[in-house]
């Protein structure tokens, strides 16, 4: 336990209760922070439309979803920009426990453009979302099996 603030126990507990409805909080270990996991996505090359959005994905190693979010300035001034920020942090926040996992039960990171357009009703993005992620997990699993398979043959 760092710190010692028992706030980590207190995450695993929740996590292992069944009883429990799910810990809808969006915090920082679910996020991209930094430019070289940005780039790991693109660089992985799997991209997904739907709707107004376009999601990038890649395995993370992991065993929940993060979100990066790269919002072009042609989407519009920065209270646009921002209101369609937090409008996709809330529809990731509340679905990202039904969103699928990769084969391997591993999380993918995710990455989350908008063509320009005014930010619109928040089910609007988290149906957009939905759709993208179930897609771009697929496609990651269909590759992280294709690559096992490789791997097997080579071995």
């Amino acid at each position: 336990m760092r710190g010692g603030n028992g706030r980590e126990y207190a995450h695993m507990v929740a996590a292992t209760s069944s009883s429990q409805p799910p810990n809808l909080a969006f915090p920082r270990r679910l996020r991209l922070t930094h430019a070289r996991q940005y780039q790991s996505v693109y660089g992985y090359k799997v991209r997904k439309p739907s709707g107004l959005l376009l999601v990038y994905a890649a395995p993370n190693g992991g065993i929940e979803h993060r979100l990066g979010l790269a919002i072009h300035r042609r989407v519009g001034t920065a209270v646009v920009r921002n209101r369609i920020k937090r409008l996709l942090r809330e529809a990731f926040r509340l679905d990202r426990h039904g969103y699928p996992l990769l084969v391997n039960g591993g999380g993918a990171d995710l990455i989350v453009q908008v063509k320009p357009h005014e930010p619109v009703e928040v089910d609007s993005y988290r149906k957009w979302l939905a759709d993208a992620v179930s897609s771009a997990v697929r496609e990651v699993s269909r590759r992280e099996a294709k690559r096992g398979e490789a791997s097997d043959r080579e071995g």
